[in-house]
């Protein structure tokens, strides 16, 4: 193991933080790094927070680092107090990463599996069974370039609303359905973490239409028998490829579907075919 560090999170006071860390232990930054300098940040986020730190490191003697970063509550992320931190571990090969990642992760939670990502061969999160918070992170042959530019021509990253349909498969047992939702929120977390999904809502059973004239009825999928379980957005180059991204969601296997839409970024429109436009006036 190369070193082991105490790894911090704040919620857009990181810098307010290690400026006062400063002035107790001494020292300069090893690295200051907002989310601007990563080409812009995740997709998705809005132009107040890029300021938000995206790392930031500050030595404690000669072998030892603080490190910290900002949330993003665009991504969906969130942050407690009394549980934003963790170990962050940096073992000497892929194969150490592997094993203390499943090591750490057995009887405890996996917040986000071991995978590549810009600045590393294999990064991963979980939280072992003690409900200590790890970061294992192998840099291997990576080598992350803050402000690294899109090549030109590349096709921009879109939103596509996901949503979910259907109800739980009867011939499965609880215990399997519990097991999939459980997989799900881990599949979840680690693209929320990764930038490639944004978090949603589930959707309560209660129900209400209101149409033409103020009528309410008790919709608002009362006639067609729809049921609509919750949404979430997936952050992709396009409409096949979130719908590769969605094809891994553990819940498929439990008989439920997912419907992916791109999202409009114009104002409706009479004189536009929309999904709203009646079939009659279509291509006239």
């Amino acid at each position: 193991m190369k070193s082991a560090n105490p790894y911090l999170t704040f919620d857009g006071n990181a810098e307010e933080a290690f400026t006062f860390y400063k002035s107790v232990f001494g020292g300069d930054f090893a690295v200051v790094l907002r989310f601007r300098d990563m080409g812009g940040g995740p997709p998705g986020t809005p132009p107040h927070a890029l300021d938000r730190i995206a790392h930031v490191a500050l030595p404690l003697g000669t072998d030892d680092m603080l490190m910290a970063s900002d949330v993003l509550p665009s991504q969906g992320h969130g942050l407690a107090v009394g549980t934003n931190f963790h170990i962050a571990l940096s073992p000497e090969t892929g194969e150490e990463a592997e094993r203390v990642f499943t090591a750490l992760a057995a009887g405890g939670r996996v917040d986000m599996p071991l995978q590549p990502t810009v600045w590393a061969e294999k990064y991963g999160v979980c939280t072992d069974r003690f409900g200590v918070q790890w970061m294992v992170s192998y840099a291997g042959g990576v080598q992350f370039t803050a402000s690294a530019p899109a090549p030109a021509g590349a096709p921009s990253t879109s939103q596509y609303l996901v949503i979910s349909r259907g109800q739980w498969d009867p011939t499965l047992s609880r215990e399997q359905i519990q097991s999939a939702i459980d997989a799900f929120y881990v599949w979840l977390d680690g693209l929320v973490a990764d930038g490639r999904m944004k978090t949603g809502q589930r959707l309560a059973p209660e129900r209400k239409t209101v149409s033409r004239g103020g009528r309410v009825t008790d919709g608002p999928f009362a006639e067609s028998k729809e049921v609509i379980g919750g949404y979430w957005f997936i952050l992709a180059k396009s409409l096949d490829e979130a719908a590769t991204i969605a094809a891994g969601n553990p819940c498929l296997e439990c008989g439920l579907s997912y419907e992916i839409r791109p999202i409009e970024s114009q104002r409706a429109s009479a004189f536009t075919v929309t999904t709203e436009t009646p079939s009659e006036r279509r291509g006239g």
